[in-house]
């Protein structure tokens, strides 16, 4: 029984192996086509195929749509933010929903591939978070101000302080001149 056992683990493996190196040489052949449209097959709708024209040649990426925005990662790991006007630019490829995209113009290309309006979400994005976090001009107003009230602040406790020593020296010199004369007297 166990030379039986060991005969059907060996035919296994052997067919693993061999599916798996036929699995791996077709996705070449595809140019990475067939693992991303496997993912989207599997995601079952909530994944769709984009396949990026880039000057090196196209790739495949399974990605979400979200808010109305394409979001994939290119060959370098980018972020890519794309909008999608209507349904109209999803294709089929290979029998899977898909979506052409240029990668320089980050326009997204409809069947005929005539571009759509490109907008580059990740620079709009980066753009819109230096002017949230740049400063505020009333800021620079509201710091000056405060800096003079601080000086003038400090003013008028030094001159309260000079008031109040030359009021007290006033006081001890009329004091003695008062002493003065009431001793001629």
């Amino acid at each position: 029984m166990n030379d039986v056992m060991y005969q059907v683990g060996v035919q296994i493996g052997a067919y693993l192996v061999l599916t798996i190196l036929i699995l791996f040489a077709l996705n070449w052949m595809t140019n990475g086509f067939l693992f991303p449209a496997i993912r989207v097959k599997l995601s079952r709708g909530k994944k769709i195929l984009v396949s990026v024209r880039g000057i090196g040649g196209s790739y495949y990426r399974a990605c979400k749509i979200t808010g109305g925005f394409l979001k994939y990662k290119d060959t370098e790991k980018n972020t890519h933010l794309v909008s999608i006007d209507n349904s109209s630019f999803i294709d089929h490829i290979g029998g899977t929903k898909a979506i052409t995209v240029d990668e320089q113009t980050d326009i997204i290309l409809s069947p005929d591939l005539k571009g759509g309006e490109g907008f580059d979400g990740v620079k709009y994005e980066n753009l819109y978070l230096r002017a949230l976090m740049s400063p505020n001009s009333e800021d620079k107003i509201m710091k000056l101000i405060l800096i003079v009230a601080i000086i003038a602040a400090g003013a008028s406790a030094l001159a309260l302080w000079l008031i109040y020593n030359n009021g007290h020296t006033l006081t001890q010199i009329l004091e003695l001149s008062q002493k003065a004369a009431g001793a001629v007297i």
